[in-house]
């Protein structure tokens, strides 16, 4: 079985001349396509498995107390109508002047109907 160059080493028989210089991992990142594979593969195995474990411990998790909802002591908020009054009648503005734009609107007719 032949081994990737990114995997010999002078042990496993990768011979370098002397003039040749040793190229170290970090010299290769970027500019051995295999290496960038490697590396890449890796990280998405790792990721791969990160996600899959967070995602069984919260299934896991979800019957415990933590993810339980807690039950409301305090009564709900009352409504401010001033504010909601204020906000309706900003709509009703609105309405009556669309209301008036479109009622002079002479421009041809939409063909689709």
């Amino acid at each position: 079985m032949k081994l990737p160059n990114f995997l010999k080493s002078k042990k496993n028989g990768n011979k370098t001349g002397s003039n040749r210089s040793v190229q170290t991992m970090a010299h290769r990142i970027a500019r051995d396509p295999y290496v960038d594979w490697a590396i890449v593969f890796i990280a998405a195995v790792i990721i791969s498995v990160l996600l899959v474990v967070i995602g069984i411990y919260t299934y896991i998790n979800m019957g415990s107390e933590l993810t339980q909802a807690s039950p409301q002591s305090h009564s709900p908020a009352a409504v401010d109508t001033k504010d909601l009054n204020k906000v309706l009648d900003q709509f009703n503005e609105r309405a009556t002047e669309r209301a008036v734009l479109l009622q002079g609107y002479s421009g041809p007719g939409d063909p689709s109907l």
